[in-house]
């Protein structure tokens, strides 16, 4: 017998990181690429993230930088840091797939010279035969960031923290059993095609 974790509205997490996740999509634009209003909202959220994420986990904002990148991303920066100089929080954590990792790196444990994975913002300046790197934490990067994801992360770690660890976990088993009722039902079609075979 499946025993039914946790209690309450089970929807009360999930309208909640919808509504903040379709706000932050009325108002987006990539960060750090502008004056304009929606870069503005745009980049002050994703920062606000960062102090979220370091709030989440209990770290200083001194001693440790925030970096967003997607697993294999940050997988290839942690190969090249110290164990114990950083720590993770995914959406993987909370049952969401969002596909986005936070690494909050001590940041005297980052690397130096040229960053781990290059592209996007990860330089300031190109030459014909020279980069100058961005400073950190865009210096580590890669790639465009999944600005929307990561709002969507911060959001769902506030909503944890008033609602409960298992605050998502209720409504994913709810979605899982739904799912196995839906694959255990039989068509019409199937009981035509199939059921002669018998």
């Amino acid at each position: 017998m499946k025993v039914e974790p946790g209690s309450g509205d089970p929807t009360t997490a999930f309208d909640a990181l919808e509504r903040a996740v379709h706000a932050a999509l009325e108002i987006y634009s990539n960060v750090h690429r502008g004056s304009g209003h929606h870069s503005q909202v745009s980049t002050h959220l994703f920062e606000q993230a960062r102090r979220i994420i370091l709030d989440h986990l209990g770290l200083s904002a001194g001693k440790y930088l925030v970096i967003f990148g997607t697993p294999r991303s940050t997988d290839a920066l942690t190969a090249h840091l110290e164990p114990g100089r950083y720590r993770i929080a995914s959406s993987r954590d909370l049952g969401l797939p969002l596909g986005v990792r936070a690494l909050a790196v001590e940041r005297r444990a980052l690397p130096k010279g040229p960053p781990v994975l290059s592209g996007g913002g990860t330089a300031r300046l190109v030459g014909p035969d020279w980069v100058m790197w961005a400073r950190t934490p865009d210096r580590f990067e890669a790639g465009t960031p999944a600005i929307v994801n990561v709002i969507a992360l911060a959001k769902a770690l506030l909503l944890t923290r008033r609602l409960g660890d298992h605050a998502f976990e209720r409504f994913i088993w709810i979605k899982k059993q739904e799912w196995d009722d839906f694959r255990i039902q039989v068509t019409g079609y199937e009981l035509e095609k199939y059921l002669p075979i018998l």
